[in-house]
């Protein structure tokens, strides 16, 4: 027999337990090289990915170089040296974002069009509650729309593209402890539930059930508890309910952090782009916290970033550079805000330094369908990579927007580089009129050999109307003879003006001169009318291109609203009666209501000359008016249609995209008059009882009488002509 083996039956056989520590291990051992494998697989892909993103990053530095030049201009420090440095880009940036974005749009849903002109009373219900939910969306005090999209007009007009990244979150306090609350009741009710099957009749004859640490319960007990618990379920789902309120969260994303694939060849084309990314800076002591998978280990390998602080600005002196352009030297890492290296480059200019800072990169694979999370430094994921809760028929959650893009070019103008040559030569203008007016200042000159050293440093030292005591060296010399008047260079005041060059500017950015609340030239009421209008064309073009990046945004808002939000959040919007086909595919939301912005909202509110056009327009809206309701009452539904169009084309020719379906007169409920009927043609006699026809003749009239027109019986009477007028007018 083997000495190995046991002898006794009864011991442990260690062959056995030799086989079986034998496949542990290498069960063990398989999981590991298992688990290598994939490590090594994700840490290519993480590496395969941010190589890619970086080579896009480099190809794109020069723009980003621009962007920091941009911005010196726009702040007024590209050149401090300046005599006199006029901020004048500054101002007309300030000007243009008032105008183009004073204040959040209006949203319109309408149904579709059908060719057969009819629809569904759903369709109208789904818009109307489409259009408040929208509304509602951007109008929440989370969603703070108006304060990015005025970061977003004003990026465009500095770096020549701004981004918004609008995203679909849930917004509540104590989500996660109610959350846990949540799930303890749930277990707790079905622990009562499993101690109900196992109900036993005890001696005494009560039903009785053995719960925890030997708790007898009886069914009367069980009955309580449970009805206590799902009192506690009700509850805790309502407020987490209320809690967990979706809401649209929009987010300025600076122009050096975005990043778009180099498979388009223009910004504009980024919705046809492979990927888009963004960068996100954040604590790097938050890291764990914010991804569960990045562990304390994992936050001391990242590269660190550091926050630029304002750098010293020297005083301004009276250099003056008549080169015509200022230091224009950058690099690419000037336009970032937060910059990596030694921790020199993260201080202030009080030498404070601020804590580390780790470079997130957030990319949305259009052809994977999945949002990679990268960290500059670390080769794993953040987070695994997933795709969006909320899908879009754009699937980008970005909005970019440039008011100046150039044929050929992969990025827009800014209107600072337009501008920027132009403020060079009107601060070289200036400064050398300051320094010829220093210079020109009146002086006295005297004969210093004719006086004592003493003397000439008390004459030197003088002030304003001061009486100052001198000994010339020869009494006899007369004091006329020692001293005389500073030759002055008037020079040519033409060379100093600068009216050309604000109008050139002018010109460019189409901000005129009334706009800056300075008026230098005399101008007529023509002229005056003549710039406003210019400035007018100017700014409809550009906030066209607003309103149509927010067209996009609100239909993909919509779109994102149907999946996310369900028939309660609707109803709790836009009422009891709101119609929500919650899960509807987003395909089929082109198919059923068409989103768009109403024109000229975003802007400032009209002007006078608008308000003087509503006044010439509103007596023709009157007129239609009462012919279309005379049409309808009549019956004649083509004609009454053909007078509707024919009110809208006119409106449409004469600029004005009001919606006038406002202001049409709706049928009342029921069939339409039948012509023939009584009542309902000229010369027959009325319906008894039915209202009085507009245009006829009443009962009893003296002969000779003219029939009221058909304005005065739609006027009531207590209402005046001012009473009519349109505010403003």
């Amino acid at each position: 027999m083997n000495p190995s083996f046991p002898t006794d039956p009864d011991a442990p056989d260690e062959a056995l337990e030799a086989v079986n520590q034998g496949i542990e291990d290498a069960n063990n051992e398989e999981a590991n090289e298992e688990a290598a494998r994939a490590q090594k697989a994700e840490e290519d892909a993480v590496a395969a990915l941010w190589k890619e993103y970086e080579t896009a990053r480099k190809f794109d530095k020069e723009a980003r170089a621009q962007y920091g030049i941009d911005r010196r201009y726009a702040a007024g420090t590209a050149n401090i040296d300046w005599a006199v440095s006029a901020n004048l880009i500054g101002a007309f940036i300030d000007i243009l974002v008032s105008f183009l974005y004073a204040r959040n749009p209006d949203v319109s849903v309408k149904k579709s069009p059908r060719v057969d002109n009819m629809g569904t009373g759903e369709e109208d219900d789904f818009a109307k509650t489409l259009e408040l939910v929208i509304s509602s969306m951007w109008k929440a005090p989370t969603a703070r729309m108006k304060q990015q999209l005025r970061k977003q007009v004003r990026s465009v007009l500095t770096t020549g593209v701004g981004w918004i990244k609008a995203i679909l979150v849930c917004k509540g306090t104590n989500i996660p402890e109610m959350k846990a609350q949540l799930n303890d009741t749930r277990a707790n009710i079905q622990k009562l539930e499993a101690l109900r099957q196992q109900v036993t009749v005890d001696a005494e004859g009560n039903q009785v059930a053995l719960g925890e640490d030997n708790e007898v319960l009886t069914l009367e007990e069980l009955n309580a508890k449970t009805a206590e618990y799902n009192e506690t379920l009700a509850s805790v789902q309502n407020r987490l309910e209320v809690a967990m309120r979706k809401a649209m969260v929009f987010d300025f994303t600076s122009s050096e952090d975005m990043q778009v694939s180099l498979d388009v060849r223009a910004l504009d084309d980024y919705l046809d782009a492979g990927w888009c990314a963004n960068r996100i800076f954040r604590q790097v002591d938050k890291l764990p916290e914010l991804f569960p998978l990045v562990t304390k280990a994992d936050a001391k390998k990242v590269k660190q970033y550091f926050q630029r602080g304002k750098k010293p600005l020297s005083n301004l002196s009276d250099k003056v550079q008549l080169t015509g352009l200022a230091d224009n030297t950058s690099s690419a890492d000037d336009a970032d805000q937060y910059v990596s290296g030694d921790q020199n480059s993260g201080s202030s200019s009080s030498g404070e330094q601020g804590p580390p800072f780790a470079c997130i990169v957030e990319l949305w694979n259009r052809e994977t369908g999945h949002v990679h999370t990268m960290i500059d430094g670390l080769k794993k994921w953040a987070k695994q990579p997933y795709q969006p809760d909320y899908p879009s028929s754009r699937y980008y959650p970005y909005f970019g927007l440039a008011f100046y893009p150039v044929d050929g070019e992969r990025h827009p103008q800014s209107l600072v580089w337009r501008l920027m040559k132009l403020m060079d030569e009107y601060c070289s203008v200036r400064s050398g009129l300051r320094l010829t007016r220093k210079r020109a200042a009146p002086g006295t000159l005297f004969n210093s050999t004719g006086l004592t050293p003493e003397d000439v440093t008390k004459i030197e030292r003088s002030t304003h109307q001061e009486f100052t005591g001198i000994k010339p060296t020869n009494p006899d010399q007369r004091l006329a003879d020692l001293f005389a008047a500073k030759p002055v260079e008037i020079g040519d005041m033409r060379l100093y003006d600068t009216q050309p060059i604000l109008a050139d500017m002018e010109k460019i950015s189409g901000v005129q001169e009334a706009l800056q609340s300075s008026v230098t030239t005399e101008k007529t009421a023509t002229e005056a009318e003549f710039q406003q209008q210019g400035f007018a064309s100017r700014t409809t073009a550009d906030r066209d291109v607003l309103e149509t990046m927010l067209a996009d945004m609100a239909h993909y808002t919509g779109e994102i609203a149907i999946s996310g939000l369900d028939g309660k959040d609707a109803q709790r919007i836009a009422g009891a009666k709101a119609f929500w086909p919650h899960g509807m595919a987003i395909d089929d939301l082109l198919t059923m209501v068409e989103t768009t912005i109403e024109a000229g909202t975003t802007g400032k509110p009209k002007s006078s000359n608008d308000k003087a056009a509503w006044g010439t327009v509103l007596p023709m809206i009157r007129e239609m008016q009462t012919l279309i309701q005379q049409a309808q009452a009549m019956g004649n539904l083509p004609l009454a249609n053909a007078m509707i169009e024919l009110l809208k084309e006119t409106m449409q020719r004469m600029g004005d995209e009001t919606d006038v379906s406002r202001f049409i007169p709706q049928m009342p409920a029921g069939p339409p008059p039948v012509p023939g009927m009584p009542g309902s043609m000229p010369g027959e006699p009325p319906v008894p009882g039915a209202p009085p026809v507009p245009g006829a003749m009443a009962p009893g009239a003296p002969d000779g009488a003219q029939p009221p027109s058909l304005a005065d019986s739609l006027v009531p009477p207590e209402l005046t002509a001012p009473d009519l007028a349109p505010p403003g007018v």
